[in-house]
């Protein structure tokens, strides 16, 4: 699925971890990136169009030009930050790898995601009942997307034998709970890497199902 980029002529691959090398920040991007941090320290009540302007040295008629309103803006964030997760997700799982790689492939990916991007994460679940009932809709369709792909391979391990999940659905409730949190605590330097955090993660998660083949 196609990063969303409002104004953006970005057209770099997000990778199984929802990074890519990118071009320097257009204009649109780089009010993304700044409204994402101010979001992230202050909350949406508290953060206005000025305070942002400030952030990225334009004026709030400028902003608006590219974001018709606060509202249009977090709702940007968070379509973005779902849209690239599910991306992210699905060229983890591009082989069609058996069951068991596919789900520790997964749950890496959706374990790295949020490690690397722990601003977007805060404001994506803080936030989003400041969206309107319509963009909330969109959002909770997308999350159901990612969802139905992870109880998808679950399911699969289950019909071939090899796992043995006592609920796939609460499984996969589970393992996602688990991935997010990571966002909130991981910091660079500590006793594991990431790369380190989403194997075990993956090893966790194979347990969790009842894999009785150790990918």
């Amino acid at each position: 699925m196609p990063r969303h980029k409002e104004g953006s002529s970005d057209t770099s691959a997000v990778d199984a971890h929802g990074i890519a090398e990118t071009p320097p920040l257009s204009a649109p991007d780089r009010i993304r990136a700044a409204a994402t941090e101010l979001l992230r320290v202050r909350g949406y009540s508290a953060t206005s169009m000025r305070d942002l302007a400030t952030m990225v040295g334009m004026t709030v008629g400028s902003l608006y030009n590219h974001f018709v309103s606060k509202q249009a803006l977090l709702y940007d964030i968070l379509l973005s930050a779902h849209t690239d997760a599910l991306a992210a997700l699905d060229a983890a799982l591009v082989a069609d790898p058996a069951p068991p790689v596919a789900l520790r492939q997964a749950v890496r990916s959706h374990v790295m995601f949020h490690i690397h991007h722990p601003a977007a994460v805060a404001v994506v679940y803080r936030d989003i009942d400041f969206l309107s009932p319509e963009q909330i809709r969109t959002i909770v369709g997308l999350r159901r997307a990612y969802e139905a792909r992870i109880v998808g391979l679950i399911v699969a391990g289950a019909e071939q034998g090899v796992f043995q999940p006592l609920d796939p659905s609460l499984s996969t409730i589970a393992l996602i709970s688990m991935g997010i949190r990571v966002a909130a605590w991981y910091r660079p330097g500590g006793r594991l890497s990431a790369d380190e955090i989403a194997d075990r993660y993956g090893a966790y998660a194979l347990r969790l199902v009842g894999c009785s083949s150790q990918a």
